[in-house]
């Protein structure tokens, strides 16, 4: 029988077996392998360290890697920087962000359009819309922003409270022949609901379906709550049918806080409309909001003091189902700044 023999392992190879072994979980492991390398590690096994620890929140650790791997000389690629970047933004450290695109530059390392899109993400989260807006600007010499950048700005702008600078973006987005998208949409709806411009808003998406872009569960979501934040119980209502009608989970407490609308507007015949739509759609009510909600009305008059009771679910539905645990969530992340 012919004498097999051992065929050296390459970079490449090394970079999938650290990959499969953090894949499994064994972090330990992943890290032993690279450090039994029999010859230096380039950028890729390298890449899948650095993007390991950064995703699970180990920023010392994905430094550490950093600091290594320009130790041994060996030249950091874009993906290196982006990486290390983003885990700064997920760190909410966006002068640690800053700081890796000026790294790009002394390295000479040109930044790609998701390097500025990951930055534009940090500042979008700490509502530094005029930071955002000057990263555009740079971002421009480089490469050309794409539908992301833009929406970034303009979230960042629409948090900062600055729907002129929001609008002007989208204007500047457009001649550079990107189309608003549903995230663009949402977003305005959002700025328009938060300002109490509930027509503009409405507008907004009728602009929105006359450009045939679909409207997702979020855009529905933003403009039901939009329409609680007005107090506008009469299109809040009608919001949400159109959440029904496009078999979107309502998200979790909205029957309630319509109820609330319809009591500070001091409306019975929309209070009675929506507790009867409460009765009929919503057995997993909390019953003790709708308590609270109850003894706001008797402060006001009391036309809600005797209710009509939900029936109790069947036993086989005494939970929740699980899709309320998803509507909730997906709810929250609507109404996160509101």
């Amino acid at each position: 029988m012919p004498e097999v023999k051992s065929v050296p392992l390459d970079n490449f190879c090394y970079a999938n077996v650290i990959r499969a072994y953090f894949l499994e979980g064994e972090e330990e492991a992943a890290v032993e392998v690279f450090r039994s390398m029999p010859k230096n590690p380039d950028s890729t096994v390298f890449n899948v360290l650095i993007n390991y620890f950064v995703k699970q929140g180990k920023m010392d650790k994905a430094t550490s890697f950093f600091q290594q791997m320009e130790s041994q000389n060996v030249r950091p690629d874009c993906w290196t920087f982006s990486t290390l970047m983003d885990g700064h933004v997920r760190a909410n450290d966006i002068e640690g962000a800053k700081k890796i695109l000026d790294d790009m530059r002394n390295a000479k390392v040109l930044p790609s359009v998701e390097t500025f899109n990951i930055l534009l993400k940090g500042y979008r989260q700490r509502k530094a819309h005029k930071d955002a807006l000057a990263l555009l600007e740079s971002m421009e010499l480089v490469v050309s922003p794409d539908a992301i950048s833009f929406n970034s700005v303009i979230d960042a702008c629409v948090a900062a409270g600055d729907m002129d600078a929001a609008l002007k973006s989208v204007e500047r987005m457009q001649s550079r022949r990107l189309s608003p998208d549903v995230v663009t949409f949402s977003v305005l709806i959002k700025g328009f609901g938060r300002s109490r411009q509930l027509d503009r808003a409405f507008a907004t998406y009728e602009e929105m379906l006359a450009a045939d872009v679909v409207p997702d569960k979020i855009t529905l979501y933003t403009l039901l709550h939009a329409c609680i934040h007005c107090l506008d119980f009469v299109r809040g209502y009608k919001m949400l049918q159109v959440i029904r009608s496009s078999h979107h989970p309502v998200p979790r407490d909205t029957h309630i806080r319509l109820l609330e609308v319809a009591v500070w507007k001091d409306s019975q015949q929309a209070a009675l409309q929506m507790l009867d739509d409460i009765v009929k759609t919503d057995p997993y009510i909390d019953i003790s909001a709708l308590d609270r909600v109850i003894d706001e009305c008797a402060s006001r008059g009391g036309f809600l003091l005797a209710p009509p009771k939900a029936e109790s679910p069947p036993e086989a539905a005494a939970e929740q189902p699980a899709d309320s645990a998803s509507a909730s969530d997906q709810g929250q992340e609507v109404l996160r700044e509101w």
